[in-house]
């Protein structure tokens, strides 16, 4: 039974770390005590090499924020936040899905994709598996974009703590503007999302010229002018 359950552990930690060629010994010593007590020098030095290289790699490789996101996710912790992102136009909404999933995954995508500076790393699978890791959390992130970001009539009939509207629009996109801005319903649908905080992005300049977002815009003013001095 000892060596059955001996063996079940070694192949457990085996899958674990990959089925390289020059961790056996060290895997099955760990596992042997007379293994261990016949080499221990070598298997001393083996050890710390390669605990030293693999610690190297870690501070080289790991973006602490990033980790801690991770761990969320496996640990079952993560959840998807209560924010929407609105926009009166398919275009705008697109790109902004576009330029959260790349601005996101850009540098992780450099770093998993370049050969690596020790052979070690596939030695302990830490490669592969963390790429697994993040590919995990780029489908649940992916997910949430692509189910928080929308045009206004996307959301009707649901709600969420936080919302955004994003106008999408500037004074070289006047036409376009002037339609989204005099749509009453458009803004009504986006401020009624949000339960507890609502912003507007877009050029101020130009909302101004329209009733809808000046009224938003004094009270905007007067509330950071009565809170100014508290």
């Amino acid at each position: 039974m000892a060596k059955y359950l001996r063996k079940k552990l070694l192949d457990s930690i085996k899958g674990k770390l990959g089925e390289i060629n020059e961790m056996k010994p060290l895997l099955e010593a760990v596992l042997n005590q007379q293994s261990i007590n016949q080499n221990w020098d070598t298997l001393k030095k083996q050890s710390y090499i390669l605990m030293k290289k693999y610690v190297d790699l870690r501070n080289r490789r790991s973006n602490n924020m990033l980790v801690e996101e991770i761990d969320k996710y496996i640990k079952g912790e993560y959840s998807f936040p209560s924010v929407f992102v609105i926009t009166p136009f398919s275009v705008v909404k697109n790109e902004i899905k576009k330029d959260l999933v790349s601005g996101l995954f850009k540098n992780m995508k450099i770093w998993l994709e370049a050969p690596p500076i020790y052979d070690i790393e596939y030695s302990f699978g830490v490669k592969s598996l963390l790429k697994q890791e993040i590919e995990e959390f780029e489908t649940f992130y992916k997910d949430w974009v692509q189910n928080n970001v929308g045009t206004v009539h996307t959301f009707q009939g649901k709600e969420a703590d936080i919302v955004y509207f994003v106008t999408g629009t500037d004074a070289t996109t006047l036409s376009a503007g002037e339609w989204a801005c005099k749509e009453p319903n458009l803004l009504n649908v986006a401020v009624t999302r949000a339960k507890k905080e609502f912003y507007i992005i877009g050029d101020k300049n130009l909302l101004e010229r329209f009733d809808n977002y000046k009224i938003i815009i004094q009270e905007i003013e007067e509330y950071e002018t009565e809170t100014k001095y508290y």
